[in-house]
Parts: structure tokens; sequence; C-alpha cells
């Protein structure tokens, strides 16, 4: 337990995880907002990656904890008083494959069609992420954070 304490982190892959989740969520939901496909708006393209203990869980758990997005609740950063609110520009969508599972790719062109006739589509970002064996050796899986980006209403997208 105390080693799990001092290094919460078993492997670099999870290291890496967490330094991209630390990274990505906040700057994301600084100006823009950034929610993830499943999770956030409901569609699930490869059913597979969320029911079956995978790095899905992971990623979804480095999310709640650095997601800086305000919740119903009232959580979130709070932004200093003395700086206001800029509008928000981008709605960045991310979608976490795991290329081991089935994706239904025609469910999914739907739901990015149907987005494009609701915002103007700014584009794609791919972020792989790379898991190791428990030595970090050996390459177990590439997964990818895919990151679709929508102008939302009032925004400039990107400047």
């Amino acid at each position: 337990m105390t080693r799990d304490l001092l290094h919460p982190h078993k492997t670099r892959s999870d290291q890496r995880a967490r330094a991209f989740a630390r990274w990505f969520w906040p700057s994301a939901n600084f100006e823009d907002r950034a929610v993830d496909i499943k999770d956030d708006l409901g569609p699930e393209f490869s059913r597979g990656t969320w029911h079956d203990l995978s790095w899905s869980a992971m990623y979804l758990a480095n999310k709640y904890i650095y997601d800086s997005a305000p919740s119903p609740e009232g959580g979130g950063i709070a932004r200093p008083a003395d700086i206001p609110a800029a509008p928000q520009k981008v709605l960045r969508c991310v979608l976490y494959r795991d290329p081991r599972y089935d994706f239904d790719q025609e469910a999914f062109d739907r739901w990015l069609a149907g987005m494009k006739e609701d915002y103007p589509y700014l584009g794609r970002d791919v972020y792989p992420a790379v898991r190791f064996d428990k030595r970090g050796r050996r390459i177990v899986t590439i997964d990818y954070l895919e990151i679709y980006q929508f102008e939302l209403p009032g925004g400039r997208g990107r400047e």
C-alpha cells in the first residue's frame, strides 16, 4: 500500500496516460469545451472497449480526475475573479479507440456527419497511447485518442 501511495503509476504507460490527462483536460476546457464522446455524449461505437477491463478504464479515471470542466455539482477549476470568462470557441470531442475491439465505423460516420451538420468541422488530432508491458520493454498495444474539433456558435475556431 505504501508503494502504491508513493508510486501511483505502476508502469511508464500509466505515467504517460496520466501526463496526457493532466495536460489535455484542463487546457482543453479553459476556453474551449472538451467532452468524451461515449462518456459525456452517449454514443458507443466499440462495445468491447468499455465492457472489458482494459486501459479504457484508466483513461476514464484520469478524465474524471483531471477534467476541469464545471460540473452541475460545482466542480472544476475556478477561474480567477479578475480574468473574465472567454466565450467557448471549440468543442473537442474525444474518441478513445482500442484497435483490439470491433468498431462500428458506419455508426461513427453517421454521428460525425450529424455533428458536421450542427457545427463547422475544424479537424481531427490523433494521439497514440502506447501501452508497454510491466517492465516497459515490449509494446502490448497502441490505443488512440482521436479528438474531433467543431466550432461552437459565436466562436471563431482556431486562431
